[in-house]
């Protein structure tokens, strides 16, 4: 029995964003897109490459989940802030 997989919508990278806590340019940087790449989803682009952005966002949220992200005290960071503990927490997975 197959599995097809939905399609990956603007709507689901910008809940993971938000989850994340990071801003339109933040989140483009860790998918490898520009800022207008998301802002052009947004608009009801199509994703180009679905496969490689949803692993993308597969890792960042294992990453984060891990790290329990989301603790007491979290939201007062600055996504800037959030972008630098991402970075160094991806660099651990490499």
């Amino acid at each position: 029995m197959s599995r097809t997989t939905k399609p990956l919508t603007y709507r689901y990278v910008n809940a993971v964003r938000f989850t994340l806590g990071l801003s339109i340019s933040h989140m483009a940087e860790l998918l490898g897109v520009s800022r207008q790449t998301v802002h052009n989803w947004k608009r009801g682009g199509k994703i180009k490459d679905p496969d490689i952005i949803r692993e993308r966002l597969a890792v960042l949220l294992r990453v984060s989940a891990a790290e329990r992200w989301r603790t007491k005290g979290a939201d007062l960071e600055t996504s800037a802030q959030r972008m630098v503990k991402l970075l160094a927490l991806l660099g651990k997975q490499s």
